[in-house]
């Protein structure tokens, strides 16, 4: 958390870091510049989202491949598992 103050000098930091983190403060200059804007559209590979002010958007994320569930006591072997038939 954090204001646009304090994520700006967060990315002059990450321009000066190693391991490709100038990258990501290029992509994070990008995204507050985004912010004050009206509308802006966010690339999504082949589609096009075009956020508008005042709108609130959720967004999730699911990962199922099979290493997300390791460690929790599910077998990986489906027909060990009570996931599948």
């Amino acid at each position: 958390m954090g204001n646009l103050a304090q994520y700006s000098r967060l990315c002059e930091k990450l321009k000066k870091q190693p391991f490709g983190l100038d990258k990501i403060a290029v992509e994070l200059s990008q995204v507050l510049n985004n912010y004050q804007k009206d509308e802006f559209l966010l690339d999504l590979g082949g589609y096009k989202f075009k956020i508008k002010p005042g709108r609130t958007y959720i967004m999730g994320i699911v990962n199922l491949t099979p290493d997300s569930f390791s460690g929790d006591g599910f077998s990986l072997l489906p027909e060990q598992s009570f996931f599948f038939d």
